[in-house]
């Protein structure tokens, strides 16, 4: 009997499984564990009952599996002998307890009742399992009709076969999304759930874009930038489609994901303030004189780790302080808290090896201890700079996220294929720095899935954008033609959509609070240079701050407004009032702006007024991560 179960295992997958089991269990429980009252008198009515329960429910499993057998000749001969063992253990299991119900005193009568009943669940688990492989099989069968439809499309030579079979390809595409659907809310694993979500969005992503890739290449076959549109297409198909096949057959409890990890900056910071930390629990050991001597030799040999360690968090400090959107001011606050922890780990240095024989152990325990403080407190001020130069960049790059891709998009339609490839470069670098912000973002996280999310989206931003461009270039080549442009089109939505989705990851990992400190700067950096190009008389200098400060405006208002979504709760509407009329103010302010911008006038009262807006919004938010009330904005609390 070991030998059958082996290829299939007692591994279950699904909750469906664990909710059919849960009764037999109770039932079979409930009759190892029964006490008769009165001995004498054999089987009592709730023992007579408990073993037909059991019975019932093991010959419904039987019926069930048999029924199932025949519908499914892949599993036929695996279940029907899974039905065999289940009948064979379900007569053994009555047996052997009616024997011990009619002699409750017999311990081993007992002992082989529950080695019996053991049986019969396992036998009853491996059966469940072998029938749960029909719906492991059936999503494998809709997988592999998807992906003969996708080679068919392939396959197609002309518009109407690409269309045709387009047709048949969402019929089977619905059916999978629906098996998939319904195994992904039934399976047990989390991990392996996210996976099946991954891969069904990327189906429902793709198979959008599919016709319109594939049109663009059967009409224009010599244009390699069409080819290369339907090969990505139907090679990320076929990569969700293999995903979902080999999701649904994993074992056992899934692994982390690799990006599944804390950011490195993040990870490091984390690891210096816990030996720290450590450094004053060491510095209360220090009652004599000979305990001190010891004692500072392990501090000093830990002091020489920290050294290493604040050396390698200065050099990545330092690469983040440098980047062009860290601001000026931020930079040199990041090098001054580098250099202030350095001096703080020195002074601990120097504590540890004075020979101040005037202070008690517990004086210079507690001396040490402020020293350590004092190091901790700076480690948090530069964590606070580094996690918002983060955020500069963050704010910098996402807004307004469509120009560059409209701007090159207007120019593959103009037929202008040397100024197409020109705003496909700055469309490339666009798309470069925001995978780079969103890096720097992950880096400071220490969430393991922020970091996952916001790498993942990134990921597939970076597989998207070349595409994008590939076709531009198709219409560049074929301005007029109307399955060229709707090929863009698709692929802009996609890109969009994905750029969307990585905006929601970043703004999840990004503290709220310290987002808003950005934002309120480099708004009030704007509002600054639009006055500057009032007062010298240069409205394209106005126009581009101006543009600047709406869209800057525009994504605070969201993030924040996002995040109020949370908060419903009627008893948070004090601080969430005052929230939302902070967002509508500044939000006004920014329509004004707008159109006050044609007077070419923007006095002193209503640029403070706007700084005013910017001020209060971000005060709102403080105030409420203070009462730690209405909405948990914050990862840090501001006392």
């Amino acid at each position: 009997m070991a030998e059958q179960r082996e290829p299939y295992g007692l591994y279950v997958r699904t909750k469906s499984v664990d909710n059919t089991l849960k009764p037999l269990i109770r039932h079979v429980n409930s009759l190892v564990n029964h006490r008769s009252k009165h001995r004498d008198a054999g089987l009592s009515k709730n023992a007579t009952i408990l073993l037909s329960d059991v019975e019932e429910a093991s010959n419904r499993f039987v019926s069930v599996g048999k029924t199932i057998a025949y519908e499914n000749d892949d599993v036929r001969e695996d279940l029907l002998s899974a039905c065999d063992d289940v009948e064979s253990s379900g007569s053994v299991m009555m047996r052997s307890s009616r024997s011990y119900l009619d002699d409750p005193c017999s311990k081993d009568k007992r002992d082989v009742m529950t080695g019996s009943a053991k049986e019969l669940l396992t036998a009853v688990t491996r059966l469940l399992v072998i029938a749960d492989i029909v719906d492991l099989n059936r999503v494998r069968r809709a997988a592999r009709q998807v992906e003969t439809r996708l080679q068919e499309i392939k396959q197609s030579a002309t518009q109407s076969d690409v269309v045709t079979t387009y047709r048949n390809f969402t019929d089977d595409m619905a059916n999978l999304s629906a098996v998939t659907g319904n195994r992904q809310q039934d399976i047990k694993d989390q991990r392996q759930a996210e996976k099946l979500a991954g891969a069904r969005a990327q189906l429902m992503k793709y198979g959008r874009i599919v016709l319109t890739s594939s049109k663009a290449y059967v009409r224009y076959p010599e244009v390699a930038s069409a080819k290369a549109n339907r090969d990505f297409v139907v090679a990320q198909l076929c990569s969700a489609l293999s995903s979902i096949s080999a999701t649904v057959a994993e074992e056992g409890a899934s692994k982390p994901h690799p990006l599944e990890k804390p950011g490195g900056l993040a990870s490091a910071i984390a690891q210096f303030k816990n030996i720290v930390n450590g450094i004053k629990e060491t510095a209360q050991g220090m009652a004599t004189k000979d305990a001190r001597l010891q004692q500072s030799e392990v501090v000093s040999q830990t002091i020489g780790v920290l050294n290493e360690k604040m050396d390698r968090i200065t050099q990545e400090s330092t690469t983040l302080a440098s980047a062009e959107s860290t601001r000026s001011f931020r930079s040199e606050k990041i090098h001054g808290e580098c250099l202030a922890v350095k001096e703080g780990l020195l002074g601990i240095s120097e504590a540890l090896q004075s020979q101040n024989h005037k202070l008690s152990a517990t004086e210079h325990a507690h001396k040490i201890s402020l020293l350590v403080d004092g190091v901790l407190q700076k480690t948090d001020n530069l964590h606070t700079q580094l996690r918002r130069a983060a955020v500069d960049h963050v704010s910098d790059l996402l807004y307004d996220v469509d120009v560059p891709l409209s701007v090159m998009s207007d120019a593959a339609k103009t037929m202008n294929r040397r100024e197409m490839e020109d705003h496909a470069r700055a469309f490339q670098d666009h798309c470069t720095r925001i995978e780079q912000a969103s890096s720097r973002v992950t880096a400071m996280s220490a969430r393991p899935d922020h970091v996952k999310m916001v790498k993942l989206a990134a990921g597939e931003l970076r597989l998207l954008y070349p595409e994008v461009i590939n076709a531009a270039r198709t219409v560049a080549v074929q301005p007029t033609s109307k399955i060229a442009r709707d090929n863009l089109e698709a692929f802009e939505e996609a890109w969009l959509r994905q750029a969307k989705l990585l905006t929601c990851a970043v703004d999840d990992a990004v503290d709220i609070d310290d987002f808003l400190a950005v934002s309120e700067i480099h708004i009030l950096e704007e509002l600054r240079q639009s006055v500057a190009a009032v007062q010298s008389a240069d409205p394209d200098g106005m126009e581009q701050a101006a543009s600047a400060v709406r869209g800057r405006v525009t994504r605070l208002c969201e993030v924040v407004l996002a995040e109020m979504q949370s908060y419903s709760d009627p008893k948070y509407s004090r601080y969430t009032g005052d929230i939302q009329q902070a967002v509508s103010d500044l939000q006004e302010s920014r329509e004004y702006r707008q159109t006050d911008r044609q007077t070419d006038r923007w006095t002193d009262r209503q640029t403070d007024t706007c700084t005013h807006m910017c001020t209060d919004i971000h005060k709102s938010v403080l105030i409420d991560s203070q009462t730690n009330t209405c909405m948990h904005m914050c990862t840090h609390t501001h006392s």
